[in-house]
């Protein structure tokens, strides 16, 4: 094969390999993303689950000072019966002290029924810890396992890129232009197979005579259609 030609096909395959990688380093953080949201669930849920608490504490400690309050006030309108003088306030006043203490009696049923739910809501506490340790350990893992995947590969990629370097190194100016180009303007696919007289990428027939020729690989053709560089795998050696 064309020396040209042979540095252009293992020039391309070089260059497909490396834009395999750079898509799975750019897929790879994505994924680990994507893992960590079982836990950032697992997180949300248990931050929820201690703001629920804390908002049923806090309304259990209002329920208090309201029972408090109360308490104070029917402490007073009894301290003011003796002041009243007439039997219409007199009964308006011990009515309105009825209220009250049915106010209180319904604010202690409200108390008990939150501290219920609080002492039953305390004990879901250690499964929502044990749920967020077991997902943080999973993440752990699997982080672990895809950074060292990016390691592994990114130093695949720095093998590739000075075998790369190599072979530019080693072809000519014209034909490396010629290749950037079209790889450029062809989805990275500068050369094409000939693949039983056609070309193997757009499927264009080529003469025979050019067949011919590219069979026997000393002479650079292009595909008529697509303008790849085309070559015989019969005749690929690297």
């Amino acid at each position: 094969m064309n020396k040209n030609l042979e540095l252009m096909v293992s020039l391309q395959g070089t260059d497909r390999e490396i834009a395999k990688i750079d898509e799975l380093l750019e897929r790879l953080p994505s994924e680990i993303e994507n893992f960590a949201a079982s836990l950032n669930t697992a997180k949300a849920e248990y931050e929820e689950y201690k703001k629920k608490l804390e908002d049923a504490r806090k309304l259990r400690q209002q329920k208090e000072k309201d029972v408090e309050a109360t308490e104070e006030a029917i402490r007073k309108a009894n301290a003011k019966l003796h002041e009243i003088k007439t039997n219409q306030e007199y009964t308006a006043a011990i009515k309105e002290t009825d209220n009250m203490k049915t106010a209180i009696s319904k604010l202690e049923d409200e108390q008990l029924e939150i501290m219920e739910n609080l002492e039953k809501s305390m004990k879901d506490e250690g499964e929502y810890k044990e749920k967020v340790a077991k997902e943080e350990k999973e993440f752990a893992l699997i982080k672990a396992e895809k950074e060292a995947e990016i390691d592994t590969i990114k130093a695949e990629k720095e093998s590739l890129v000075v075998f790369r370097n190599e072979t530019v190194s080693l072809l000519e100016k014209s034909y490396l232009d010629k290749y950037e180009k079209l790889a450029t303007a062809r989805d990275g696919i500068a050369i094409s197979k000939l693949k039983e007289g056609y070309c193997e990428e757009c499927h264009t027939t080529v003469r025979k005579q050019m067949a011919v020729e590219i069979r026997v690989g000393e002479k650079v053709h292009h595909c008529p259609q697509c303008t790849r560089f085309l070559y015989s795998p019969a005749t690929e050696k690297v």
